[in-house]
């Protein structure tokens, strides 16, 4: 099996490489489930994974020269391009999961914005549905029923055409809105499906280029933390002065945080005012990655097209 080389026992402790599988390893020293070795590189990796499958398992005893144990140059250029190719990936994956990430921001602000307006467009639509039923009931009545309804409502008569005329400039405006919003939800699809294309163009399956695991963030990766905070940006990871463990420096897009990424005069990331805040390696509930925005996006726009649906 692929196996991660480490620098010290710990399984925490700094990655060095990782060695596909058929790869041969000098075994120095053995601990439990964990072996120290000296070549293709030194440091520790496991024997068996927690669930005990084989990752390492012995070859026949060496009679040989050592030497044997070193891997082909051709065999290590090929692993070395092979691994650079890995991480360029990872690289770009993170990369795109941070722009889609201030992308889905973006388009948040805007669908709030629009259901802003569809919700004022609503209102002016329910007056104008009201003074309609309003006019048809006037004329229903007699003239002299109608004119005292009209003062009573604060109308002159004399200038009902001039309501009427003011109620089709609404109607008027109403529908030019509501087109402006139907633009609005075409451009947001298209949006998405560019974000799908540049997504499927990326390669390998992301599952196997992202590590979801929280030990493992880097500045740029989009994390859900608990529902009243949502989703933030990554622009810090590791330990902080004066606490103990690891914690995550994160950046949102209102000012519901406490810092600009300064801690007791020192600075681990830098943001605008109250947009940055220092959580718990553990608050961090999963790894947002970049198929799950599109998703949520997806989601966005459906609620604002059911909304304007509704509406109309």
């Amino acid at each position: 099996m692929n196996t991660i080389v480490r620098k010290g026992r710990e399984l925490d402790s700094e990655r060095l490489r990782i060695l596909p599988m058929g790869s041969r390893v000098r075994v120095q020293e053995t601990c439990d489930r964990r072996v120290r070795i000296d070549m293709p590189v030194a440091g520790w990796c496991s024997l068996r994974s927690s669930n005990g499958d084989t990752i390492l398992s012995p070859l026949q005893q060496n009679t040989d020269s050592e030497s044997k144990m070193t891997p082909s140059s051709g065999d290590q250029q090929k692993y070395y391009e092979n691994y650079k190719d890995q991480l360029v990936k990872k690289q770009k994956a993170n990369e795109d999961a941070a722009k889609l990430s201030h992308q889905l921001l973006e388009i948040q602000q805007q669908i709030k914005k629009a259901e802003e307006e569809v919700t004022e467009q609503a209102e002016l639509q329910d007056q104008v549905q009201s003074l309609t039923a309003q006019k048809e009931a006037l004329l229903a009545e007699s003239a002299q029923t109608a004119k005292n309804a009209l003062a009573n409502l604060g109308i002159d008569p004399e200038h009902l055409e001039d309501a009427e005329a003011k109620l089709e400039s609404d109607k008027v405006r109403l529908q030019k809105e509501i087109a402006s919003a139907q633009n609005f939800i075409t451009a947001c699809r298209t949006e998405v499906a560019e974000l799908k294309n540049r997504l499927a163009s990326n390669g390998p399956d992301e599952q196997s280029q992202i590590d979801a695991n929280a030990s493992d963030l880097r500045p740029g990766d989009v994390v859900a933390l608990d529902p009243r905070l949502g989703v933030a940006i990554v622009r810090y990871f590791g330990p902080v002065e004066g606490q103990d463990g690891k914690f995550v420096g994160c950046e949102f897009s209102t000012t519901i945080g406490d810092t600009n990424g300064t801690y007791m005069d020192k600075e681990y990331f830098k943001v605008s005012d109250n947009k940055g805040m220092f959580l718990p390696v553990n608050d961090v509930k999963k790894r947002v990655l970049p198929s799950e925005l599109l998703d949520k996006l997806n989601y966005q726009l459906q609620r604002l097209e059911q909304l304007k649906s509704s509406q109309e």
